[in-house]
């Protein structure tokens, strides 16, 4: 139910205006549970952009970590040639697979999000 002010309680056209005021406003959050459709689904987008995106840069910055952990022993005491080489190689094959996850995972947002508006589900 919405809230209506007592000042216009007496009043039903002011009423019922603010009332569809108040619902058109309400992006989705009705008491009923319902959702306002395309609305639903675009947020429900945008918070998985959000977890994705955060995701994506707490594994790429896991990976500069790393990155830089080696730097460090290495000016503390040198690898050889062929390990720097190794590690060069999981850094860029750890990178690509971050990039893959993250990139299949918003694909996979964006296609439930087309079907949920195609099928018009909230």
């Amino acid at each position: 139910m919405n809230a209506i002010s007592p000042l216009v309680w007496f009043e039903p056209d002011d009423a019922r205006r603010a009332s569809q005021r108040h619902e058109r406003w309400s992006l989705g959050r009705e008491d009923k549970g319902g959702g306002d459709g395309h609305g639903s689904s675009a947020r429900r987008l945008i918070a998985h952009f959000a977890t994705t995106t955060s995701v994506f840069v707490a594994l790429a910055s896991f990976v500069w970590l790393a990155s830089w952990i080696f730097r460090l022993l290495h000016s503390v005491s040198p690898f050889s040639e062929e390990q720097l080489e190794i590690l060069g190689r999981l850094k860029l094959v750890l990178l690509y697979l971050d990039i893959l996850m993250s990139g299949v995972v918003l694909l996979g947002g964006v296609y439930r999000y087309i079907v949920t508006v195609l099928q018009g589900d909230p």
